[in-house]
């Protein structure tokens, strides 16, 4: 746990080894804008039974290994239907570009957390 004001919420991690981390800021924006103590205990509790639900949940090796297939620039585990239209040639070009794949691979991982996030909490209920 950390205390870094304005800094981000939480993660959680697993390493190749299995390590399993979840990190937390108690002075992200959203335990900070709380106004009763309790508030914030509940609003750190939160962040830490979220972050639990993706130990529990999360497919960490599959998506370790698209995200690695990616940051390369390689569609995994196969090309999308689109890869062969126009638009799909130009993209799959465009992430010869170290710079076009970075940003990229960023927004690829958001999505993927959101979509997660949603799967994950009808099962942690």
């Amino acid at each position: 746990m950390d205390f870094i004001p304005g800094g981000g919420t939480a993660y959680t991690a697993v390493s190749m080894f299995d390590d399993k981390n979840i990190w937390i800021n108690a002075a992200c924006d959203l335990v900070e804008l709380q106004t009763a103590r309790e508030f914030k205990h509940c609003a750190v509790l939160g962040l830490l039974y979220h972050e639990i639900g993706h130990l529990l949940f999360t497919d960490f090796p599959t998506y370790n290994t698209w995200k690695y297939q990616v940051q390369a620039g390689v569609w995994f585990p196969e090309a999308p239907d689109g890869a062969k239209t126009v638009n799909g040639v130009n993209l799959t070009a465009k992430m010869k570009d170290p710079t076009f794949l970075s940003i990229l691979v960023n927004c690829a991982c958001h999505f993927q957390n959101a979509i997660e996030d949603g799967f994950m909490r009808p099962q942690s209920e």
